[in-house]
């Protein structure tokens, strides 16, 4: 066992320096603009206009599923692309969120009958900066009846909902084996909100989830051009990284 951790603390070693060589060398480049996609949206002067209308085209679609599962999957993706607009966290939060019908998960409702959405630092990528508190916020009553909907009529038609405490499950996959931390992978996420915005928002190629948040802080910033602090919010990041990110707004 000692010759092991030996092994990968001289392989990480390795690895590091590998990495600075390449970094200080400037071999290490961005290979497309992760923006690229979504740039005719956040050139308009109300970006999220755009997702309203994306969602809007969700609702209005006729979905005929005598088995449920087809419209539990529809549902389900509504209210995942209204929650990633009313709260652009990072798609990790929308893999790992919970509900519990004894209020004990991420999302839950409160005694006045308020939905709400709590994460601990722990769950952010930078806990040791804007993140070091909670996050808890109330959602936008917009929401309500989709999350109601979703839990009362739908959820128990997706895959794994018996026994799994995650927001957001996958289709039932017949004979397949249940497994009690079943949920919406981060990399399933974004590829199902690709192949969404790839199919409801005229001439867009697709783009993922973590674009939300550069939509959401676009049209905020341009509305309310002394706005950074409240972007910073929204997205639960550091007041200085939303300045450098989008001060060319």
């Amino acid at each position: 066992l000692s010759q092991w951790h030996d092994w990968c603390e001289k392989s990480h070693a390795t690895l590091r320096k590998i990495k600075e060589n390449l970094k200080s060398g400037g071999h290490i480049k961005k290979g497309r603009n992760p923006q690229e996609p979504i740039q005719l949206i956040i050139a308009t002067q109300r970006p999220i206009q755009i997702i309203l209308n994306m969602i809007s085209k969700m609702e209005s679609e006729p979905v005929f599923d005598s088995s449920l599962v087809t419209s539990a999957i529809h549902y389900r993706d509504i209210l995942l692309i209204k929650m990633m607009l009313s709260n652009p966290l990072r798609v990790n939060h929308f893999s790992i969120m919970t509900y519990a019908n004894d209020n004990t998960g991420n999302l839950y409702k409160n005694e006045n009958g308020q939905w709400r959405l709590r994460f601990l630092p722990d769950d952010f990528k930078n806990q040791k900066g804007a993140a070091c508190g909670p996050y808890d916020v109330a959602l936008s009553p917009w929401l309500y009846h989709d999350i109601e909907r979703y839990f009362e009529r739908y959820r128990s038609h997706l895959y794994g909902a018996d026994t799994s405490n995650c927001v957001f499950l996958p289709g039932k996959r017949p004979g397949t084996k249940r497994i009690s931390c079943i949920n919406l992978t981060p990399m399933v996420i974004s590829q199902r909100v690709f192949d969404i915005t790839k199919r409801y928002i005229p001439g867009c190629p697709g783009f993922g989830a973590h674009a939300f948040r550069h939509i959401v802080a676009t049209d905020y910033i341009k509305n309310n051009p002394n706005g950074f602090q409240v972007a910073a919010s929204i997205l639960h990041d550091r007041l200085e990284t939303v300045m450098k990110e989008y001060a060319h707004i």
